[in-house]
């Protein structure tokens, strides 16, 4: 498929980047998301690429994995190199909380077009609020997902269940029969 162009973004999110960060120039067009750079098509859209593991994640798993065993001093030098390689600005003195705050920074600007990691983020660090409205088989729906909800795990699906008895429904979800 296509990526959407032209799309807001917030201008909290935008102006945490850097100026030198070239994920800057990538993704944006003013405040817009960019539909050409780098390989864009004739017409402006994108392709869409689907990657299973990234270098990228991989540094920011390292950085973060030094930060939980106490290995702050690593974890700071880790994500300085990674944020040295995006033209971004190197933080030194980071400790505490301060650190995992811009490690997880540094994950929302790497993987800000790739909702699946941010997905796994928002259930990982349990610190967000998600409000949506949807419109589902020409019914209205308001879903508020907070930290920890249930809603983080998905339903499985009736026929999974009824193949295997021993498979129990995911908490707060009934079973959904179509």
């Amino acid at each position: 498929g296509y990526s959407p162009n032209d799309l807001k973004v917030s201008a909290n999110f935008y102006n945490s980047f850097d100026a030198g960060d070239f994920r800057k120039a990538a993704y944006f067009n003013g405040t817009v998301m960019s539909s050409s750079w780098p390989d864009g098509m004739a017409n402006g859209q994108k392709y869409v690429r689907i990657h299973l593991f990234e270098p990228e994640e991989a540094y920011l798993i390292l950085a973060e994995s030094y930060y939980r065993n106490g290995e702050t001093a690593l974890a700071l030098t880790t994500l300085n190199n990674f944020k040295s390689f995006r033209g971004a600005v190197e933080k030194p003195g980071l400790t505490g909380t301060a650190l995992l705050d811009e490690i997880i920074s540094e994950r929302r600007k790497e993987f800000f077009c790739n909702t699946d990691k941010r997905w796994l983020d928002l259930k990982r660090y349990k610190n967000v609020k998600i409000a949506r409205k949807l419109r589902f088989f020409n019914k209205d729906y308001t879903i508020n997902v907070e930290p920890g909800d249930h809603h983080y795990a998905l339903p499985i699906p009736i026929v999974e269940l009824q193949e295997n008895p021993d498979i129990k429904p995911n908490e707060g979800w009934e079973i959904i029969v179509f």
